[in-house]
């Protein structure tokens, strides 16, 4: 099958920028901290559940407390759901725009710090297409696979968003035009990032589970941020792929560390013409006077 895109060099590019020590240590971070609140929400909100039956004759004593703290609880837990997925949104958007300039000195910061000015619109993007799926899966028979056709509409909106600087239409627009026209390489990358995101999953979680039949706490804890460092090889290799695909489908390029020498060199050669001509305007006045003295 003959493909619009350099698999290999998509590959390549996605491994070197996902076994990146800061990049796993960014998303580790994120990854774990989500984890942890949403665990313990979960049992603060569970906690508050009954667990044995109530008589009918307590049971109206019992509703004004345990209704106002469950309704508190049940409020904490959705905040932290919504702060967690708005965490995770965030950070996508800020990796794949780490991505076009990976091998640059200031790469994970200088995304975080551009993209403040995506944020509202990768939000956006989000509720649209959870919003759309959940219309589309609500149709009878038919509405899981409206669902999974949408789902490869989308594939590439959030490059859209995040490299392109588009809206919310115009990203999802745009790209249905890139499925349109490389359907086979899209078809490729979401079977080359389901199965190499599986084995690496996989391979980083088989520690933990067997943790958690030997009952020794602090192994649990060990091979639980082993795991939670593959889900975050996993997460980056994703991310990096799909944006290469994007790139190459797009005829762009990610920024290297010879563009970006090239660059400075660029800029420092035209830094040096200007201050050249700067000189000699200050000068040539002075040339002219001596000349008339003469």
């Amino acid at each position: 099958m003959c493909l619009k895109i350099k698999l290999k060099t998509a590959l390549n590019n996605a491994f070197s920028f996902s076994s990146d020590a800061r990049r796993i240590s960014v998303m580790f971070s994120v990854i774990a901290t989500s984890c942890f609140a949403i665990f313990f929400s979960l049992i603060s909100f569970l906690s508050y559940l009954p667990t044995k039956t109530v008589p009918f004759v307590n049971m109206a004593q019992l509703i004004p407390n345990y209704a106002g703290n469950l309704l508190l609880i049940s409020i904490l837990f959705a905040f932290v759901i919504s702060l967690s997925a708005v965490l995770s949104i965030l950070v996508k958007g800020a990796f794949i725009h780490n991505y076009t300039i990976r091998d640059s000195k200031e790469g994970v910061i200088k995304s975080i710090n551009l993209l403040g000015g995506r944020m509202l619109p990768l939000i956006n993007l989000t509720i649209a297409i959870i919003l759309v799926s959940l219309v589309l899966e609500s149709i009878m028979f038919f509405g899981w696979i409206l669902s999974v056709l949408f789902s490869l509409v989308v594939f590439f909106a959030y490059q859209e968003v995040v490299i392109a600087e588009k809206g919310v239409v115009e990203s999802i627009r745009n790209s249905y035009l890139l499925l349109k026209d490389g359907w086979k390489e899209v078809l490729v990358s979401i079977i080359v990032i389901i199965l190499i995101s599986s084995v690496i999953v996989v391979a980083f979680f088989i520690p933990f589970i067997f943790a958690l039949f030997g009952g020794n706490l602090l192994l649990i804890i060990m091979t639980g941020a082993i795991s939670v460092v593959g889900l975050s090889i996993a997460n980056l290799f994703s991310n990096g792929f799909t944006t290469d695909v994007y790139l190459q489908l797009k005829d762009k390029k990610p920024e290297t560390a010879q563009d970006n020498i090239a660059n400075e060199k660029k800029t420092s050669a035209v830094v040096r013409e200007t201050k050249k001509s700067a000189t000699k305007r200050k000068t040539s006045p002075k040339k002219r006077r001596k000349k008339k003295r003469k």
